[in-house]
Parts: C-alpha cells; sequence; structure tokens
C-alpha cells in the first residue's frame, strides 16, 4: 500500500491528527462493509463467497467514529507534522504525470506536496501468520491485479489476477506485511484465508481454475486493503 499522499500545499496546510486510543479489532457493519467489499473483488469470487455466514473487523483506533470505520475510504491515522512533508521530486514523477495530478488538485505542479502516511499492515500480517498456524492445511493466497514479481515467491497466474500462496507459519509478519503491501498498491488486491488438503504450495507452480475455485469456497477469512492505503478490513466465516 502507498506509503505517502500528495496535497495540494495551498490548501493542505495542517496534518490530519487522527483517531485516538489502541489499536482494537473494531466490529463493522456488516451491511457496509459487505457493500463495499462487493464493489471491489472480481465477480466470479463474490460467486462463492457467502458474506452473510460470517463477521468484518478492522484494526482500527478505538476512537475512530462508527461513521469514518464504515467508509472505509478514509485515512484515520495521525499524519506526520510538516516538517516531515516533501515537494514532490517532479522530475522522478515526470511532468505529464505531475501535471496531471496537479490539475486534479488544482494547483501548479510546484505546489504539490508529499504527506507520509502510517500503516496497520503489520496487524494484517498477524492475523494471516494466526491462520497459517490454525491447521497443517492453512494457506493463504495473497492476490495482486498489477504484478511486478516478487522473487522470493511463486506466483500463480490466474483469469483473477495472480495469487502469491504463503503457507509458511514460521515467517516473521514482516515478510508477509512487504507482500501484502505491494499487493495492495493496486486496487481490488486482497489476501484470502483458505485450506488445501491437497495442493502444495511449496511445490505447485501453477493452480487451474478447479483449484482455485475449491480454494476460495472453502475460504475462512479474507483481508483487504482499505482507510486510503492505511489499514484493512476482515471478514471471518462464522464469528470473529
Amino acid at each position: 500500500m502507498g506509503s505517502s499522499r500528495i496535497y495540494n500545499s495551498l490548501t493542505k496546510t495542517t496534518p490530519f491528527e487522527g483517531f485516538a486510543g489502541p489499536i482494537v479489532e473494531y466490529p463493522l457493519r456488516h451491511d457496509a462493509a459487505t457493500a463495499w467489499a462487493s464493489s471491489i473483488l472480481p465477480q466470479p469470487f463474490l460467486e462463492l463467497v457467502d458474506f452473510s455466514a460470517g463477521s468484518w473487523v478492522a484494526p482500527l483506533p478505538q476512537e475512530t467514529p462508527e461513521e469514518a470505520a464504515n467508509r472505509f475510504t478514509s485515512g484515520v491515522l495521525a499524519e506526520p507534522p510538516v516538517s516531515a512533508w516533501s515537494p514532490l521530486d517532479l522530475e522522478h514523477v515526470g511532468p505529464q504525470m505531475s501535471q496531471r495530478i496537479a490539475a486534479d488538485l488544482g494547483c501548479s505542479p510546484a505546489d504539490l506536496v508529499v504527506v507520509p502516511k502510517a500503516s496497520l499492515v503489520l496487524f494484517a500480517a498477524r492475523r494471516v501468520l494466526d491462520h497459517l498456524a490454525s491447521r497443517r492445511s492453512a494457506v493463504a493466497l495473497v492476490r495482486e491485479m498489477k504484478p511486478r514479481g516478487e522473487p522470493d515467491h511463486r506466483a500463480w497466474s490466474t483469469p483473477m489476477g495472480t495469487f502469491y500462496p504463503v503457507a509458511d507459519n514460521g515467517l516473521a509478519p514482516e515478510p508477509i506485511a512487504d507482500l501484502l503491501d505491494s499487493a495492495a498498491d493496486s486496487s481490488g488486491s486482497f489476501a484470502l484465508l483458505t485450506s488445501s488438503g491437497r495442493l502444495d504450495p511449496h511445490r505447485s507452480v501453477s493452480v487451474t481454475a478447479t483449484d482455485l475455485t475449491e480454494l476460495i469456497s472453502v475460504a475462512d477469512g479474507l483481508i483487504l486493503g482499505a482507510y486510503d492505503g492505511e489499514g484493512y478490513v476482515r471478514w471471518s466465516h462464522g464469528t470473529v
């Protein structure tokens, strides 16, 4: 998930203070979360998963207002002070892209400012590891719509995007977090928590449509990027 936001420095002059309190498993409104996720996920996936049999939560600051928690598209964490902001590197971005961004924000490229943003990805990574430790057949599939290649991970190309299978519960949270971050740079990416008694994620170089259908249909959970790249929502089959 991106590590920064770009603003018009003429209108953005102070950082968002975020919401107070420790990070907790925040219960979400089932109808709101299901509707939002259904607008992002691929139709074949939606046909295989019954979200009515489950619950939605998100790792969020405890004092997050219910409306903000169930909006899913706005940030919830505090932004750094103005001293940590920096002008957009126009040479790196290129004139065409910087002009486009500036036009969208109603300013000139010289007025664009980059503001770093925090992330709750480690909380999502720990949930993936909890799932992998739950039983021997557990596997997580991280789906990326615009794969750039992850050299340390096997990739399965499918009509529903590229999936990176993860089955080693001995991993530290950081490699999982890196993989989730890379995937979530593109809209519609997610992590599927499922299991397979016959498919070996360590050896299988590809996955058939039948295998993928089976993996999705027996899903235990889903982790989907939200809150403008800062956080995640998680659906769990049954109760959380």
